[in-house]
């Protein structure tokens, strides 16, 4: 399962990071620093370096990004990582409805 973009939303997230005997959580995010921040507070949780990294070892991905330009350049590069047919996207991003529409139809 991949978390991309735990930023500054990630303090309430972390509060919520399930601990289950699951295959590690994978983490991207554009600083990479923030996702070593992630994984420093949750034991358990994979770096992952790039987008396209993260979604092929990914069944369930679940993104958090601050705008509209952020999700649809993650977007772009989670299609171009090969093969997301029975991959779930889950975003929970701040953007327009327009923009959730425009890439719920490019995945």
């Amino acid at each position: 399962m991949l978390i991309s973009g735990p930023g500054n939303g990630q303090e309430p997230g972390r509060k919520r990071f399930p601990e289950f005997p699951l295959p590690p959580w994978i983490v991207y995010n554009r600083t990479a620093s923030r996702a070593h921040e992630f994984q420093a507070k949750n034991p358990g949780t994979v770096v992952a370096e790039s987008v396209q990294e993260a979604v092929s070892k990914s069944d369930i991905i679940f993104t958090c990004v601050g705008d509209d330009a952020a999700i649809k350049g993650l977007v772009k590069l989670s299609i171009s990582s090969g093969d997301i047919k029975n991959k779930i996207f889950a975003d929970c991003s701040t953007v327009h409805p327009d923009t959730t529409t425009s890439i719920a139809a490019q995945i």
